[in-house]
């Protein structure tokens, strides 16, 4: 997400108003807001009122609460952004995944390595494909099953067996409609 300052500055830009302009519709002071485009207020700190802030949404006709929820996620310590973030990529790598499956289908995903892939995305896999793991994983894959059948690299993630199955990833993010 953009930052406050990144949000006015782009749009200040956009409609040709200068730093006094704005101000001045706003109700606060040309130093302030500079200080709000250059980021040194805000963040860490209490940063600018909601007020302030509906007050700027309005005079530059922006979608109400665009600012507020940036100032928002300015304010959120950066550990819970992280993880956010984390959830975010995992949701589209899962998104990807069901696409992925319905017009390729589970046999050419596996044979590709892409399934391992993009499971590992959804399980927040960030290394390589993890060594199989279970009972008769080492085996060649499915409880000892000598086809070598088992999707290795997608630990953690139930029902990712074996090319023939791939029924636990219909729950697995929203990959809905993949499986039974």
């Amino acid at each position: 997400m953009r930052s406050v300052g990144d949000i006015l500055k782009a749009r200040r830009g956009e409609l040709g108003l200068t730093l006094a302009r704005l101000a001045e519709a706003a109700g606060c002071s040309k130093a302030y807001l500079s200080l709000l485009e250059r980021g040194l207020s805000g963040e860490g700190g209490s940063g600018p009122s909601e007020d302030l802030l509906l007050k700027l949404e309005w005079a530059l006709r922006l979608r109400p609460g665009e600012l507020v929820d940036a100032a928002r996620w300015q304010r959120t310590p950066e550990s819970v952004r992280r993880a956010m973030r984390d959830m975010e990529g995992r949701r589209r790598a899962a998104e990807e995944l069901g696409a992925m499956l319905r017009s390729r289908g589970v046999d050419a995903l596996f044979k590709s390595g892409d399934l391992a892939r993009l499971v590992g995305r959804v399980a927040g896999d960030t290394g390589g494909p993890a060594e199989p793991t279970g009972a008769g994983a080492g085996a060649g894959g499915r409880d000892g099953d000598a086809r070598g059948g088992g999707a290795r690299g997608v630990e953690g993630v139930e029902g990712v067996e074996g090319v023939e199955g791939v029924e636990g990833v219909a729950g697995v993010g929203g990959v809905a409609g993949v499986g039974g």
